[in-house]
């Protein structure tokens, strides 16, 4: 028996249809579903076989006893029809529906953008805590750059941030050109003392702790130059720092090098 994929239907308020088509019946624009009330965006953050996928948020509380907000995360489950190609840590639109299942009552519409920051397969130990040190090696105008925060990563309550090679951190320029010290800026740590293993029993370790100044959170670097090598974790995390860079050590017997044109 045959099956006929049904045409795509506009569910209005600014959502663009996809160009995917499939058979879900409870896809809002192939099946039957109709989505009304509450909207919320967020970052998928787990993904069932079951076409379950769990949408996290922040949001700040207020309390009163301190006049202080505290940061605290939702988590809902969502249906994820399979039009949308929803991976986890993309940023998605979810919409509310009628009942699904026992804990669904969201179905995601639209996926605004992809995960910027990829993963890596190396068992990366992270030997950077809060105020660390770090040389630059690009061409922004920083020298040295001390580490305040790591982004985009998970930890305990209570233990310091720290940061290893190709976490993005945000830190403070402590030497540098007039216009670039002490400032805020982001970056990418390329290099680091502390050695680390890689899934092929291969350890790796750098004469120094480096990182490359960054121009936004999407991992695109400020300057056009590194200086020395640069990790392959770094790069495959963060395709436009492996753009600029010249070396890239991917093995001990193979260290590739690119020629400048």
């Amino acid at each position: 028996m045959v099956k006929f994929m049904k045409k795509s239907k506009n569910i209005g308020m600014g959502i663009p249809t996809p160009k995917e088509s499939c058979d879900d019946q409870k896809c809002p624009f192939h099946g039957d579903i109709l989505v009304r009330g509450r909207t919320f965006t967020g970052t998928v953050s787990k993904i069932s076989f079951q076409k379950n996928a769990q949408i996290e948020w922040e949001r700040r509380r207020f309390i009163p006893k301190y006049e202080r907000y505290e940061k605290r995360r939702t988590r809902v489950w969502a249906h994820n029809p399979l039009c949308l190609g929803v991976k986890v840590g993309d940023t998605v639109k979810i919409i509310e529906t009628k009942k699904i299942s026992k804990t669904k009552n969201f179905v995601i519409v639209q996926k605004l953008w992809g995960i910027n920051m990829l993963a890596v397969n190396a068992k990366i130990t992270r030997p950077l805590p809060h105020g660390a040190i770090l040389e630059v090696c690009d061409n922004s105008g920083a020298k040295v750059i001390k580490l305040i925060s790591v982004k985009k990563i998970k930890t305990r309550k209570g233990r310091y941030p720290a940061g290893g090679v190709g976490d993005i951190i945000m830190a403070s320029v402590k030497k540098g050109k007039p216009d670039m010290r002490k400032k805020m800026v982001l970056a990418v740590i390329v290099r680091q003392k502390k050695e680390y293993r890689r899934p092929d029993g291969l350890r790796v370790k750098f004469e120094d702790n480096a990182a490359v100044v960054l121009k936004d959170d999407k991992g695109n670097p400020q300057g056009t130059i590194f200086k020395g090598p640069i990790a392959k974790e770094a790069c495959e995390r963060w395709p436009g720092i492996s753009k600029v860079a010249n070396i890239i050590v991917w093995k001990l017997q193979k260290i590739i090098i690119k020629k400048n044109q």
